[in-house]
């Protein structure tokens, strides 16, 4: 019989005659082993879902989108006969605010057309926020989705985060996209480098 068991059999035996009790420290195997990086760290797991976002998409056709624009008239996003940027955002999201300005500047300097979709937010609020920040309004290419298109909007695009700007070719093939905010310069070089 091997040692280890003798003096735990002892002291047991003690334990049991003296009516005293002792903590045993068990060595058990850590839980968190069998995570992988991104269940650990959840910047990770955001990155890699964003990852199979851009990959499911990126030079594919754009999936189709039909919405009212904010002037009541159906707009079919395939219809557009020239390359685009297809942005989905929502007023009170920090990140779109800093885009707004942005597709502003776009709208005005470049010859792309820019389609917006807001994301739960109303009519007002969208029309409040262009108001209040001087954008020029129109309603043409502007959409606000209401609940029965956020759900189409989710199915069909499954945004991981707003804002989110697909940038289109005029073939309608996907070949950018950008999850977050970025400066004027740098989204007018990927239409240049992409969509031109």
């Amino acid at each position: 019989m091997n040692v280890k068991p003798k003096l735990i059999l002892l002291m047991l035996a003690v334990m049991i005659l003296t009516s005293c009790s002792i903590t045993i420290n068990i060595p058990y195997k850590d839980q968190t082993e069998n995570l992988t990086e991104a269940e650990e760290d959840p910047d990770k797991k955001y990155e890699k879902e964003e990852k199979e976002f851009i990959n499911k998409y990126l030079h594919r056709e754009i999936p189709d989108l039909e919405m009212k624009n904010l002037a009541g008239e159906m707009v079919n996003i395939k219809e557009i006969d020239k390359p685009f940027l297809l942005t989905f955002s929502r007023v009170d999201c920090p990140s779109c605010v800093e885009l707004y300005p942005v597709l502003a500047q776009l709208k005005e300097n470049t010859d792309i057309c820019v389609v917006e979709v807001y994301y739960r937010n109303s009519k007002e609020e969208i029309m409040d926020m262009l108001v209040e920040n001087g954008f020029d309004i129109d309603n043409s290419l502007l959409s606000r989705a209401d609940d029965e298109e956020k759900e189409r909007i989710m199915e069909t695009f499954g945004l991981v985060a707003v804002p989110t700007t697909f940038f289109v070719d005029s073939n309608k093939t996907v070949q950018y996209i950008e999850v977050g905010s970025l400066p004027y310069e740098e989204i007018v070089n990927i239409i240049n480098e992409y969509l031109f």
